[in-house]
């Protein structure tokens, strides 16, 4: 049966051992609580998702409260494909990208993806990724926010290929890229959050308190991208706005 934990004890309590984490959970459909104890609390999920859940300790909400994202934002919209054939499955604008203020930066074709380009321009309709990214924000953006700015500017670039008669059959908000400030930095935060590793036997392994692919990250680039450039087929690249 399906687990929805309730509430988590990440601290040693009266009535659990010492040295032990406990857990209350309940099963779906069911409304008896059920408790168990634990040595060890690996949280691999971004640990402000358990704010009201965990009883987190001053000094770790108070690293966790520094944590800023960014903003990913996808949208599906179902495109009447043009009468001029499409020549690139994907478009990418890095300016609006790197402005991050929830422009349209690009998008890939799903269709062509699938069945192939060719395929696609034969199509009375095509399925296409719409991406969108904002930097890091007081309040987070809704839905309707981005899609505003989709609809605006989709009528503006030249880049993109279809009318603006589409119908988003979906769309998807994703946290991304966890960090602190540079001010943060300064104090060390990352260094602060690494001495807690481990005390009230609780580790944190998400994205946002370690990084574990940067050596690989590094190596691809070196050997792919920095030094040899990178190849991308049927992609177009344009600086962004006329």
């Amino acid at each position: 049966m399906e687990k929805q934990r309730n509430t988590i004890d990440a601290t040693p309590t009266s009535t659990a051992p010492a040295g032990s984490v406990r857990v209350e959970y309940t099963l779906k459909g069911e409304e008896k609580v059920i408790e168990k104890d634990y040595e060890l609390l690996v949280v691999a999920c971004d640990p402000r998702n358990l704010y009201g859940i965990c009883d987190y300790t001053t000094t770790e909400r108070g690293i966790f409260d520094k944590l800023k994202n960014f903003t990913f934002h996808t949208s599906l919209p179902k495109v009447n494909v043009p009468k001029l054939a499409q020549k690139h499955a994907v478009i990418f604008a890095p300016n609006p990208l790197e402005a991050m203020a929830g422009n349209v930066y690009g998008f890939r074709n799903e269709s062509a993806k699938q069945f192939g380009l060719d395929r696609a321009n034969e199509m009375r309709h095509n399925l296409v990724t719409v991406y969108q990214l904002v930097g890091p924000t007081d309040t987070p953006w809704s839905d309707n926010k981005f899609r505003e700015i989709l609809h605006y500017e989709l009528k503006q670039y030249p880049w993109w290929p279809f009318s603006d008669d589409y119908e988003i059959l979906d769309t998807v908000t994703t946290p991304y890229f966890n960090h602190f400030s540079y001010e943060d930095l300064e104090h060390q935060l990352p260094w602060t959050l690494l001495n807690i590793q481990g005390q009230n036997h609780s580790l944190y392994v998400h994205a946002s308190t370690c990084f574990e692919s940067v050596l690989h990250c590094y190596a691809a680039g070196a050997t792919h991208g920095f030094s040899k450039g990178i190849r991308l087929e049927n992609v177009s690249c344009f600086p962004g706005r006329p």
